[in-house]
């Protein structure tokens, strides 16, 4: 019989991709806006990433989105991100 720890270390990292996400695609978002996006601002639903942040800077999100995709793309192979709102 296997011990309970040993179910749970199958478990052990489950939130730890989707943070190492998050973190990745406001580093990329930031250093292309040159402000500031914290990963907890940052959703990923359905191929589409939602970031709550200020009218102002989701207009220059908008702006550049073609360049913030790409370079999404680019670090990241999946999941395949297809749209920023």
């Amino acid at each position: 019989m296997e011990n309970i720890s040993g179910l749970l270390a199958r478990f052990a990292d489950f939130g730890k991709k989707e943070e190492k996400l998050k973190k990745t695609i406001s580093d990329i978002i930031s250093g292309v806006i040159k402000y500031e996006i914290k990963p907890e601002s940052i959703r990923y639903i359905n191929g589409s990433i939602i970031v709550n942040v200020s009218p102002v800077v989701k207009s220059e999100i908008s702006l550049n989105k073609d360049e913030i995709l790409f370079s999404i793309q680019q670090a990241i192979q999946k999941p395949k991100i297809i749209d920023i709102k």
